[in-house]
């Protein structure tokens, strides 16, 4: 599905804590995508009216407030336990969960191999009693493995209808595997977008999704799928119902798709059509009382990114096209999913541009445009955080530093906590040969997120660069301690031990660990 997403990119990565609303915001992530239900339950005696008057007012949600922690399924139970059961069986309410035997429904034994050519790096997914873990590893001419990393599998996501992505925690810490189980096809296969830029075991879960952007399927010839709800927003049922058409007109929430009859969906279609008036001349219309409107005009077809995986197309359609095959764009224009026309509509399609170029490169008169429109809605705007974040690290990555500076230290001025305001403005700083600046700027972002590993790995580096050695060796092991896989720790541990210290016996095992952590790594 091609839904875009714009994040709050505070922290590099979420940690988990089961108590906090890290936790809940990542196990409800994936629901939420999928149209979720969101509930939240307290007890009379706990509630503070006045209190939750004014952080209404302060926040979007209020599952958002630092106060806020997760309940879980469970507490709604004792009370509702036939919807608790049925639920459970719902797609929604096994999209978040720890691996176990009774729970697995992969094949450890068959397909569970993938090749990434461009990398040159095989995977495997293997499990070993009630663990499951992916491999990577490299091969030689003959055959031999030159290179094996090995990954425990701690949570899934996903209910397994059509596929399961899997996360491994690392000192707390949650990142995204290269394997996903692809159920229709029994097979495994490389994550989407693994293909093109190969995370390994890197990619950070972050922060909360605060908006929804969609491909704008008007394009003549552009089928790109995008949510089942945008699609759904382009049929006539939907227009002409003036909005009462939604996901619960045809799903409950609460009960699996698979234990619906089909005369279900069939009498909620014939609740506004009568058969009578339905056209029977087509040689493919069975518009009788045995017919299936769903497999006639709500089709199965294949996503434009996510390979192995069928959707069932919720743009409903008289006559839909024979192949539900997305097909890319050169050119994809973006849309706000709730075609929402007030003052921050530019900015925040200009920062969904730019979203989308940093995941996908797109044709660089896009990108200055996003840079117009998010410039453009600054003015209106100034202290939008989000704007001011996203244009300076799009001058950044332009290598337009002074205006990347200047935006960054506008964020600051206004949002002195923003961790990776912080960070960006110390990278911008360093780029421009403004070291003892740049020293401050990682300081007062590690003050805020003190396991930044990138920030530390680069603050070390200065600290050498500026003849402070042990500050440097300092800000080296917090890094390492903080992410033992991250490889430019382990090498700038190597290169202290060079050259700080001339201990070469040291030096080696560092790199060595680095190169065992990374093959290409240089």
């Amino acid at each position: 599905m091609n839904v875009w997403l714009v994040w709050d990119k505070r922290d590099t990565v979420t940690k988990m804590n089961r108590n906090s609303k890290s936790f809940a915001a990542i196990a409800a992530f994936y629901s939420l995508l999928a149209c979720a239900l969101f509930a939240c339950c307290q007890k009379e005696s706990e509630r503070n009216e006045s209190a939750t008057v004014a952080a209404a007012e302060q926040l979007d949600f209020l599952n958002l407030d630092p106060k806020t922690a997760y309940v879980s399924d469970e507490e709604c139970a004792p009370c509702h336990s036939e919807i608790y059961k049925s639920f459970k069986q719902t797609g929604m309410g096994r999209s978040f969960y720890p691996p176990s035997v009774s729970n697995r429904i992969e094949d450890f034994a068959r397909n569970n191999h993938a090749y990434d050519a461009r990398k040159n790096l095989h995977y495997e997914a293997i499990a070993k009693g009630e663990e499951l873990f992916q491999i990577e590893y490299r091969l030689d001419e003959k055959g031999r493995r030159t290179h094996e990393l090995v990954r425990k599998i701690n949570y899934v996501v996903g209910s397994g209808n059509h596929g399961r992505t899997y996360l491994t925690e690392e000192n707390g810490f949650l990142y995204e595997m290269p394997l996903t189980w692809y159920t229709q096809k029994r097979k495994w296969d490389l994550n989407p977008g693994f293909e093109h830029l190969n995370y390994r075991f890197s990619r950070p879960i972050t922060a909360i999704v605060r908006s929804v952007y969609v491909i704008d399927n008007s394009s003549p010839g552009d089928l790109r799928v995008a949510s089942h709800g945008q699609r759904l927003t382009s049929s006539a049922c939907y227009i002409k119902s003036n909005g009462k058409l939604g996901c619960i007109t045809c799903h409950n929430p609460h009960q699996p798709v698979k234990t619906v009859a089909r005369s279900f969906f069939n009498e909620t279609c014939l609740s506004c059509h009568s058969l009578a008036a339905l056209s029977q001349g087509k040689p493919r219309a069975q518009h009788d009382a045995n017919g299936d409107c769903v497999a006639c005009h709500m089709p199965q077809g294949k996503t434009s990114d996510v390979g192995h995986v069928n959707f069932t197309e919720h743009w409903i359609q008289k006559e839909p096209a024979v192949s539900q095959t997305a097909r890319a764009v050169t050119t994809p224009r973006l849309k706000d999913f709730f075609g929402e026309k007030d003052a921050g509509a530019d900015l925040r399609l200009g920062m969904a541009y730019l979203q989308f170029y940093d995941a996908a490169k797109v044709d660089r008169a896009d990108f200055e445009r996003a840079l117009y429109l998010v410039s453009k809605g600054l003015q209106n705007d100034p202290t939008n955080e989000e704007g001011l974040y996203r244009l300076g690290l799009a001058y950044f990555q332009l290598g337009r530093l002074g205006e990347a500076m200047q935006q960054f230290r506008a964020l600051i001025k206004i949002a002195p906590q923003h961790a990776l305001g912080n960070t960006q403005l110390a990278m911008v700083l360093d780029k421009m040969g403004r070291r003892e600046e740049a020293v401050e700027s990682y300081r007062a972002a590690l003050r805020i997120f003190p396991e930044n590993v990138a920030a530390l790995t680069e603050l070390g580096n200065l600290y050498m660069q500026l003849g402070k050695s042990a500050e440097g060796l300092d800000c080296f092991q917090k890094a390492s301690a903080a992410q033992p896989s991250h490889a430019p720790a382990h090498n700038a541990l190597g290169e202290f031990s060079v050259y700080a210290r001339q201990d070469l016996a040291t030096a080696k095992q560092h790199f060595m660990h680095a190169l065992r952590l990374d093959p290409d790594y240089i």
